[in-house]
C-alpha cells in the first residue's frame, strides 16, 4: 500500500536535487560548490535508487508531490527556492522520473535542463522536444501517471484511526461506539473508514508469508454488521465496493475476493463487489486464480494457500455474472472460429494467388489488415512461405503508386512492429530494404514515415547486438545522412529523424564507444559508429573533451567531433558561455573554426579578451578561418583588443586585405605606439610597416614621414634598423604614389638614387641577387623594353625563392621589382603577399601548437609567462647555435626545420645525431650546471625558440612549480650521453677509472689564488683529463655559481700528495637526492702516465687501509 507519509530522507534527495540546480545557476561549471552539490545529490540518488525502484517528483495541479505523496503545506513553507517545481512548469511537463539505471552523465545532462532558461527552451521548441533532443524524453512525462494523496485526505484519515482501531478489534469499543455508528450510517464517511481499514489489512496480509486468508477482515465484517441496522448495510456495501473496484489493483481484489464474506454485510459486501467490478475485471481475477492454483499445485500442492484459494475460484465462478460471461463467451468463441476458419481459407487463397504471381490481393482491405496476423503465424510455424511474401511484398511496394502503396506500406510497418514485437529478426530483413528505400525516397514527414524510421532504428540496434555491424553502419549512415541533410529533405522529415534517433540512444554505450575510439585511434569506422549518433553523442564528447585532463585524449575527441560538422556548431554554444578550464574554452572555439561559418564570429570575438592568451590566439585563428565578409571588420576590431603577442599574428592576416580602411587602422595604430614608445612595441611596428608596404597611399607615406620626426626627438625606442626600415618602407610607397600621379613630395633624393642602384644592377653582373637564370631572363626583358615581361618573370621568381624559405633573397627580389618597374603596382603588391604566405605557411602550425604538449600541462599563469620569455629565431644553413665548450645557460626548442650535433676530433668534426621538428635540445642538462660538450649548428632553414635558465631562476618564486613541469617534460627527450651511446663514439680521450674515498678542494681565482672553501667530497670517477666527486650543496643556485670556476684539489701520490688545478665544467643534480650533486672538474693540464698511475695506487692504498 501506498505510505501517507513523507519520510525525511525523500524531503533531503528533493533538496539536494533543487540544491545542486540551484548551485549551477549560481556558480562557474568549474568551481568546487558546483562539483560538491552534484557529487552530493547523485550519490543521494544512488543509495535511494538501489533500495527502490525509482524516485519521481511531480507538479500537478499546483500540489508539489515527491514518489506521488503531496508535500504538506507545512513542509513547503520550509523549504527555500524550490526551483525544481517552478522548472517542471516551465518546461511544461508534470513529472520527472529517476530510475535505477541512472549515470552520471544522464544525471548532469537532467540538472542541465533545469538550469535551461525560457529562451534556451522556446528555441528548442518546447520542453518536450528540448528532453527529447537531449535523450531525456524517457525521465519526464507531460501527463502524471497515477494519484497523488492529497494532504487533506491523510489529514482525515489520521483523524479515523482510532476508529479503525476498534473496527479492527484492537481497541474496546467502549466510549466511541456513538461516534462510531455516526460515522458508518453516513455512507461515504463510513466507505472511506472502511476503505482505509481493508487497506490497512491488506497491507498486513501481504506480510504474512504462505497466507490467503485473514481472519481480522471477518472480524471487521462481524463489526459492521452489529453496528448498522438493515438497509443500511446494503448501502454502505455499494458504497464501500464503488471505491474499492477504483482503487485496488487485480492483485488485492484477488487477495480481497478470497476472504470470509460469511457474515450479514461480508455478503452483501462481496455480492456488491462482484457486480460493480467490470467483466475484464473479474476474468482477470478468475485467472489470477488459475495462475496461483496452477503454481502451488506443482510447488506446494499440500499448502495452506492452495486450499484456501481454490474455494475462493470456485465461489466467484459460481456467480451469475461470471457464469453469464463464460456462456455468452462460448457463443462468441464458437461465432469467432468459424469466422476465423473463413478468414483463413480466404487468405490461404489469397497467399497462393500472390505467390503466383497475382496481385489482386493487394487491393484487398482485408488482406492487407489481416496480412501482419498471417506473417507472424508463418514466422512461429518457420513457414518459408513467409519469407517470400515478404519479399514479393517488398518489391511490389517500390512499384506501386498513390494511396496502394501508403495502403501496403501501412500494412508493412504493422507487420514489422508484431515482428520487432516477437523479436523475429530474420524475418525482418526481406521488408528492411524497401523502408531504406522509402525513408531515402519519401519527403512526406508523416506519421508513417516516423513509424517506418521507428522499426528501422529498432533493426539497427538489434544487428549491433547481433554481431551484424556493417549492416548497423549502412543504417547509421543513412539515419546521419537524413538529419543532416546530406540525402536532401524538409524540415520535417528532419524533425522525425532527429526524434527517432535521440529516443533511441543507448547512453550507457556513449563511454564505451569512446574507450574504443581510444583504443584504435586509426580505425575511422569505429569513430563514425559514435558521432554519427547526432548531437547527444556530441554533448556527450563535448562534456568529455570540457572535463578530460589528458591532452592525448582531449586531441582524439577533437578528432571525433570534427567528423560531425552539421550538428557542432549549436552544441558549441551551449557550452560556450560555462565557466571551464582554458582548454576546455580553446578547444572549443577550435572546433567553431573548423565547423562554423561567418554567422558565428560575431558570438566569438568577445573571447578575444578573455585571460588566457592560448584562447586569445585561438579566437584569431578562428576569425581568419570562418570571419568570411566580416573578417577584416573584426581583425580591425580584435588589434584594438588582443595581447600584443596575438596583435602581431592579427595584423599579419590583414596582409591580404589592404586597402584605404586597413591602411587608416594601422596608421592610427602607429601612432599610439609612438605615443607610447614603449620598447616592446619593436615588433608590433615591424608587422605594421609589412602590411603597410602594401598600401601606396599618400596619408600612409605622410603619417610615417611624421612617425620618423620621432628619430630626432629621441628615438632610443626602437633600433636603428628598424628606423631604416620604416624609411625604406616610407621611400617605398612614396615612389609608387609619385608614380601613380598622387603628387608625392618625400623621398626625392632617395628616388634618385634607387634609379642610379637600377641602372647599375642592369650593368653589373656580379651584383646579380641569385644565380637563377630568371633573374638575368627579366633584367634582359627589361632593357629591351618588355617590362610586363620582365615583371612576371620577376613574379615567378619570388615565389620560387619563397616556397623554398628564401625569403630574405625573395625581399631583396621583391625591391629589385619596385627599383626597375615602379608602375607595376598588382606584380609588386602580388609578390609581397607571395611572400607572407610562404612565411606564415612556413611555421608549420605555430609554435603553441607544436608544443600543446608542454603548454596544456601549465596553467594560465604559467603559459603566460613562460610564451614572453621564449626568444623566436630563424636560422639558415649552417648557422651555429651552441659552440663546444660554451656554458649551458640556455634551453632549445625546435619548432621546424633540422639541426647537427657534432664534436671536433683532430680538428674533424664528427656527426653524434641530428634532431628535428618536436625536439628540445639540451633538455638532459639545462637543470644542471654544464658546459655544451659538443656543438649544434642548423641544416637548412630551422625556426627555434629560446629559453634562458635565468628566467626560470627568476619565475621560480612566483610561479615554484613551473620548473618543475619544464623538468618533467624534458626527461623523455634523450639525454647528451646516450646520444654518444647511440652513435657509438666517444669524445672523451682519456679512460675514466671508478675511484672510491674523500676529497679535499678550494676554490682559486684566475691567478691561482685561494678564494673560497669547497665542501669535502666523495670521489667518483679520475682520468688524465680530469676528476667527479660529489658533493652536498645547501642550495640549487650554487651549482650555478660553480660552473667555469677554478678549482684546486688534493689527491694522495706516490709521493704523498699533490695539488691539481682544473676547471668546473659541469655540476649534475643527482636523481632522488635532495641537495646533493656531482662535480666534472677537466684538469688544466693532462695528467702524465707515471703521476696518473700513481694517484690510482695511492687512491687504493688509502682504501684498503681505511
Amino acid at each position: 500500500m501506498i505510505k501517507y507519509n513523507i519520510e525525511s530522507s525523500e524531503i533531503g534527495i528533493l533538496m539536494a536535487f533543487n540544491g545542486a540546480v540551484v548551485t549551477c545557476r549560481l556558480y562557474p561549471t568549474s568551481a568546487p560548490q558546483v562539483k560538491t552539490s552534484m557529487e552530493r545529490a547523485y550519490n543521494l540518488f544512488g543509495d535511494y535508487l538501489s533500495k527502490h525502484d525509482s524516485f519521481s517528483l511531480a507538479m500537478v495541479d499546483g500540489s508539489h508531490a515527491v514518489n506521488h505523496k503531496v508535500i504538506p503545506q507545512r513542509t513547503l513553507d520550509g523549504l527555500i527556492n524550490l526551483v525544481v517545481y517552478r522548472q517542471l512548469q516551465l518546461l511544461g511537463l508534470q513529472e520527472l522520473l529517476f530510475e535505477q539505471d541512472l549515470d552520471r552523465f544522464t544525471f548532469s545532462q537532467i540538472v542541465s535542463v533545469f538550469v535551461a532558461k525560457r529562451e534556451k527552451i522556446e528555441k528548442e521548441g518546447g520542453g518536450r522536444e528540448y528532453v527529447t533532443a537531449l535523450g531525456l524524453i524517457s525521465c519526464f512525462r507531460e501527463k502524471f501517471v497515477g494519484t497523488l494523496l492529497a494532504e487533506k485526505e491523510k489529514t482525515k484519515i489520521k483523524a479515523l484511526e482510532k476508529l479503525i482501531e476498534v473496527l479492527l478489534g484492537k481497541t474496546d469499543i467502549g466510549q466511541v461506539r456513538v461516534e462510531l455508528e455516526a460515522v458508518l450510517a453516513n455512507e461515504a464517511m463510513g466507505a472511506e473508514l472502511l476503505a482505509a481499514g481493508i487497506g490497512r489489512l491488506l497491507g498486513v496480509l501481504s506480510k504474512r508469508k504462505g497466507a490467503f486468508i485473514a481472519e481480522e477482515f471477518n472480524g471487521m465484517f462481524v463489526r459492521v454488521s452489529e453496528l448498522v441496522a438493515g438497509e443500511g448495510q446494503r448501502e454502505l456495501a455499494v458504497a464501500l465496493a464503488k471505491l474499492l473496484v477504483v482503487d485496488l489493483q487485480i492483485a488485492a481484489l484477488a487477495a480481497l475476493l478470497g476472504q470470509d464474506f460469511s457474515s450479514v454485510f461480508g455478503q452483501q459486501l462481496y455480492d456488491a463487489l462482484v457486480r460493480h467490478l467490470s467483466v475484464e475485471q473479474l476474468i482477470k481475477v478468475q485467472k489470477l486464480y488459475q495462475y496461483y492454483i496452477a503454481r502451488f499445485e506443482k510447488t506446494h500442492p499440500k499448502s495452506h494457500k492452495l486450499a484456501a484459494i481454490k474455494p475462493a475460484y470456485e465461489h466467484l465462478g459460481d456467480h451469475e455474472r461470471v457464469k453469464a460471461f463464460w456462456l455468452k463467451q462460448i457463443t462468441v468463441d464458437a461465432l469467432q472460429q468459424a469466422e476465423a476458419e473463413r478468414l483463413n481459407s480466404r487468405m490461404s487463397n489469397m497467399l497462393a494467388l500472390l505467390l503466383g504471381g497475382k496481385y489482386l490481393c493487394l487491393s484487398n482491405n482485408e488482406f492487407l489488415q489481416n496480412l501482419p496476423d498471417l506473417i507472424l503465424s508463418l514466422a512461429q510455424e518457420e513457414d518459408e512461405r513467409g519469407g517470400e511474401v515478404l519479399r514479393v511484398l517488398a518489391d511490389k511496394l517500390t512499384s506501386l503508386q498513390g494511396e496502394k502503396q501508403r495502403n501496403l506500406a501501412t500494412s508493412l510497418v504493422l507487420v514489422g512492429e508484431k515482428l520487432l514485437l516477437e523479436k523475429k529478426w530474420k524475418w525482418l530483413r526481406p521488408i528492411r530494404a524497401c523502408f531504406v528505400s522509402w525513408l531515402k525516397k519519401s519527403n512526406v514527414g508523416d506519421a508513417l514515415y516516423e513509424r517506418i524510421a521507428s522499426i528501422l532504428s529498432d533493426i539497427m540496434l538489434a544487428e549491433k547486438g547481433a554481431g551484424f555491424i556493417e549492416e548497423f553502419d549502412e543504417l547509421l549512415l543513412l539515419f546521419y545522412q537524413l538529419r543532416n541533410n546530406e540525402i536532401k529533405k524538409d524540415a520535417t522529415v528532419q524533425a522525425i529523424i532527429a526524434r527517432v534517433q535521440d529516443r533511441a540512444i543507448d547512453r550507457k554505450s556513449l563511454p564505451v564507444g569512446l574507450a574504443d575510439c581510444l583504443l584504435m585511434p586509426d580505425d575511422v569506422q569505429v569513430s563514425r559508429r559514435l558521432v554519427w549518433q547526432g548531437p547527444i553523442a556530441i554533448r556527450y564528447l563535448i562534456d568529455e573533451l570540457i572535463s578530460s585532463e589528458k591532452t592525448e585524449q582531449r586531441l582524439k575527441i577533437i578528432d571525433l567531433l570534427l567528423q560531425g560538422k552539421v550538428a557542432l556548431p549549436p552544441v558549441i554554444f551551449e557550452r560556450l558561455d560555462e565557466d571551464m578550464p582554458w582548454y576546455g574554452k580553446r578547444n572549443l572555439i577550435k572546433l567553431l573554426g573548423n565547423t562554423g561559418s561567418e554567422e558565428h564570429v560575431e558570438k566569438i570575438f568577445p573571447y578575444i579578451k578573455h585571460r588566457d592568451l592560448r584562447v586569445q590566439r585561438e579566437v584569431c585563428l578562428c576569425l581568419s578561418k570562418i570571419g568570411g565578409s566580416k573578417k577584416k571588420e573584426l581583425l580591425l576590431q580584435a588589434i584594438q583588443q588582443a595581447d600584443d603577442v596575438f596583435r602581431i599574428q592579427l595584423i599579419q592576416s590583414l596582409g591580404p586585405l589592404v586597402d584605404e580602411e586597413v591602411a587608416t587602422a594601422l596608421v592610427q595604430l602607429l601612432g599610439e605606439l609612438a605615443v607610447s614608445r614603449e620598447v616592446r612595441s619593436a615588433e608590433i611596428i615591424l608587422a605594421i610597416l609589412k602590411v603597410l608596404k602594401k598600401c601606396p597611399f599618400l596619408f600612409v607615406v605622410e603619417a610615417l614621414t611624421a612617425f620618423l620626426d620621432l628619430r630626432q626627438e629621441g628615438g632610443a625606442f626602437l633600433s636603428k634598423d628598424l628606423w631604416r626600415r620604416v624609411e625604406q618602407v616610407r621611400d617605398h610607397l612614396a615612389a609608387l604614389v609619385a608614380q601613380n600621379g598622387k603628387g608625392a613630395h618625400v623621398g626625392v633624393n632617395e628616388l634618385r638614387k634607387n634609379k642610379q642602384r637600377q641602372i647599375s644592377r642592369m650593368t653589373t653582373p656580379s651584383a646579380f641577387i641569385t644565380e637563377d637564370h630568371l633573374e638575368r631572363q627579366a633584367l634582359n626583358a627589361f632593357e629591351e623594353g618588355e617590362q610586363d615581361q620582365g615583371g612576371r618573370l620577376l613574379l615567378k621568381l619570388i615565389s620560387k625563392l619563397a616556397c623554398n624559405g628564401k625569403f630574405s633573397e625573395a625581399d631583396k627580389v621583391r625591391d629589385l621589382l619596385i627599383e626597375t618597374a615602379p608602375y607595376l603596382l598588382t606584380d609588386i603588391i602580388r609578390a609581397a603577399e607571395i611572400i607572407e604566405e610562404e612565411k606564415a605557411n612556413s611555421i608549420d602550425k605555430g609554435h603553441v601548437e607544436i608544443w600543446h604538449e608542454l603548454y596544456d600541462f601549465l596553467t594560465t599563469e604559467e603559459f603566460s609567462v613562460l610564451y614572453h620569455r621564449l626568444q623566436h629565431k630563424r636560422l639558415f644553413n649552417d648557422e651555429v647555435i651552441v659552440s663546444q665548450g660554451d656554458v649551458q645557460k640556455s634551453l632549445y626548442f625546435i619548432n621546424s626545420g633540422k639541426v647537427k650535433l657534432f664534436y671536433k676530433k683532430q680538428e674533424a668534426e664528427v656527426l653524434i645525431k641530428t634532431l628535428s621538428r618536436c625536439s628540445v635540445l639540451g633538455a638532459g642538462a639545462f637543470f644542471d650546471a654544464s658546459v655544451w660538450t659538443f656543438a649544434v649548428s642548423s641544416l637548412g632553414r630551422v625556426d627555434i625558440s629560446v629559453l634562458d635558465f635565468k628566467d626560470i631562476q627568476e619565475l621560480a618564486e612566483e610561479y615554484p612549480s613551473l620548473e618543475s613541469k619544464l623538468h618533467d617534460f624534458c626527461v623523455k627527450f634523450e639525454k647528451i650521453e646516450n646520444f654518444f651511446k647511440s652513435s657509438k663514439n666517444d669524445r672523451r680521450q682519456n679512460q675514466r677509472v671508478k675511484v672510491s674515498g674523500r676529497i679535499s678542494s678550494h676554490l682559486c681565482d684566475n691567478q691561482g689564488r685561494r678564494a673560497g672553501v669547497m665542501p669535502k667530497g666523495g670521489l667518483s670517477d679520475i682520468s688524465a683529463g680530469g676528476i667527479s666527486f660529489f658533493i652536498r650543496l645547501s642550495r640549487k643556485a650554487h651549482a650555478q655559481v660553480l660552473l667555469g670556476r677554478m678549482l684546486r684539489v688534493q689527491l694522495p701520490d706516490a709521493d704523498g700528495e699533490v695539488a691539481l688545478m682544473g676547471e668546473v665544467v659541469a655540476v649534475h643534480a643527482l636523481q632522488n637526492i635532495d641537495n646533493e650533486y656531482s662535480v666534472h672538474v677537466q684538469f688544466e693540464q693532462t695528467l702524465g702516465a707515471s703521476l696518473f698511475k700513481g694517484i690510482l695506487l695511492a687512491l687504493k692504498r688509502k682504501k684498503m687501509a681505511s
